[in-house]
C-alpha cells in the first residue's frame, strides 16, 4: 500500500498498528537517494527485511508505506523503488514506524479513522477504515459529512456503508489528499484493477452553500451501470435525504461515452481528459450541476492501466476510460 500512513491516523488500542517493531521522528531523506531512508536513533534491524516502512508528517511525496529491501547499516534501511516505490526527496525529522501487518492477529474487527476538509476551508469530515475480523482481503468504509466519531459516530448521518476488497494476489493502492482518499486493488494478473474505491469531499458547484459535500463508493472500475461510479452515496445538502449520485458520461443513448477510443489530441501533443460530474434522478434533490468527483478523470480506453495520459505523468489510465490523477511521484 502507498501513500498510506498520514498523519491524521487515529487507532484503536486493536488498529491496524498495533505492533510497531521500530518507531521514531528523527528520519532523513535525499533526493540523491530516494529510496533510502535514514534515523540517527538507529532503530533498524536485519530482521526487518521483508516488513514495511511508514512514513508520516513529511513532504506529501515522502508518505507513505514502502517495503523494506535491506538494512546496510542499524541507521539505514533499502526501500523498494521503481515507479510505484520510494521516490524521495529532502526532508528531516520525519515520523516513521516499522510495521509487519501480519502481527494483527487479535480476535477483534480493527479500524482506524481518517479525517480531512471537504474542501479548502470547508469543516472536518470524518472516514473509519473497517477490517473484519476474518475477512483478509477486504475492507469497509464508513463516512460521516460531520465527523463525530468517539466510541462510535456520535455525529450522524453517516453514509451507507461500502466495502473494497482484494483479488486472489493482493495489490492494495491508496493515495490520500487533503480532501479526499481514492484507492484500488489490482487484479491477480496484474493487467488492470479489482475494485475502485473513494471517500472524502467531492468538488460542489457551489462551495459557500454546499460546504460538506462528502461521498463515498466502492466496486467495479467501470464506467456503465454495472460499475462503482453508478451509485455513489451522498447526503443532500440538509442532510435530511441519503441520495445515489451517478458520474455522468458525455454522450447519449447511442454513444455512452465520447471518450471511447478517443486517439491522442493533435493540439497539444497529448490526450484529451475531462473531470467527472455527478448528478441524480432522485426526486427533489436533481442536481446535475452539484459538482465533480475529486481526483478522477474521463480518458479514452485506448490508453493502457498504468500509462500516463499526460506529459506532465500527472494523470495515471485505470484502463476501461478511468484515470486517475496522481501527484507526479511516480516519475521514477
Amino acid at each position: 500500500m502507498y501513500s498510506l500512513g498520514w498523519g491524521s491516523v487515529d487507532t484503536n488500542p486493536l488498529g491496524v498498528f498495533e505492533a510497531p517493531l521500530a518507531v521514531g521522528v528523527d528520519g532523513e531523506t535525499l533526493s540523491a537517494q530516494p529510496n533510502r531512508f535514514r534515523s540517527g536513533s538507529a532503530p533498524f534491524l536485519p530482521a526487518h527485511v521483508g516488513k514495511w516502512l511508514t512514513v508520516y508528517g513529511s513532504e506529501f511525496v515522502n508518505n507513505g508505506v514502502y517495503k523494506i529491501l535491506g538494512v546496510p547499516t542499524p541507521d539505514e534501511v533499502v526501500l523498494e523503488g521503481g515507479l510505484y516505490g520510494a521516490s524521495f526527496v529532502d526532508d528531516l525529522n520525519i515520523s516513521f514506524r516499522v510495521v509487519d501487518p501480519l502481527l494483527n492477529t487479535a480476535a477483534s474487527t480493527n479500524y482506524y479513522v481518517v479525517q480531512g476538509l471537504a474542501g479548502s476551508t470547508a469543516p472536518l469530515w470524518q472516514a473509519r477504515l473497517v477490517a473484519n475480523i476474518g475477512i483478509l482481503d477486504s475492507m469497509d468504509l464508513e463516512v460521516s459529512p460531520q465527523g463525530g466519531w468517539g466510541a462510535g459516530w456520535t455525529v450522524p448521518p453517516v453514509l451507507p456503508t461500502v466495502a473494497i476488497t482484494a483479488d486472489v494476489i493482493q495489490t492494495w493502492y491508496i493515495l490520500v489528499d487533503d480532501t479526499h482518499v481514492r484507492m484500488w486493488t489490482q487484479n491477480a494478473a496484474g493487467t488492470g484493477v479489482f475494485r475502485l474505491a473513494y471517500f472524502g469531499g467531492a468538488e460542489p458547484r457551489r462551495p459557500a452553500d454546499d460546504d460538506r459535500f462528502v461521498v463515498s463508493l466502492a466496486g467495479l472500475p467501470l464506467l456503465g451501470p454495472a460499475g462503482a461510479m453508478a451509485s455513489i452515496g451522498c447526503l443532500n445538502d440538509s442532510f435530511a435525504l441519503t441520495v445515489n449520485y451517478s458520474a455522468l458520461t458525455y454522450g447519449d443513448s447511442v454513444q455512452q461515452n465520447m471518450f471511447t477510443t478517443l486517439p491522442p489530441s493533435q493540439f497539444d501533443l497529448r490526450n484529451d481528459s475531462a473531470k467527472i460530474p455527478l448528478g441524480t434522478d432522485v426526486v427533489g434533490s436533481q442536481e446535475d450541476d452539484r459538482g465533480y468527483l475529486r481526483g478522477f478523470r474521463y480518458i479514452s480506453d485506448q490508453i493502457p492501466y498504468r500509462s500516463f495520459v499526460d506529459n506532465g505523468r500527472l494523470i495515471l489510465s485505470l484502463g476501461n476510460g478511468l484515470a486517475i490523477e496522481w501527484d507526479s511521484s511516480l516519475s521514477r
